[in-house]
């Protein structure tokens, strides 16, 4: 496996070490909206897929 290095620079580094006991089972969660807030992935995704209708038996793309 290779070490890629470079473009770091003003980026916080990520800690990786033993679980934390005090958080609870949906921390993950968090760290995974966090990551799709920062990368603009709901934007994308709408972006890409144009309007959606909403109706009471559930979502479907405009047009179906």
């Amino acid at each position: 496996m290779k070490r890629i290095r470079g473009g770091s620079a003003g980026r916080r580094k990520v800690r990786v070490g033993a679980p934390d006991g005090t958080l609870t089972g949906s921390a993950g969660l968090a760290a995974v909206t966090e990551l799709c807030d920062r990368l603009g992935v709901a934007g994308a995704i709408d972006a890409a897929t144009g309007p959606v209708k909403v109706r009471d038996r559930g979502s479907a793309p405009a047009g179906c």
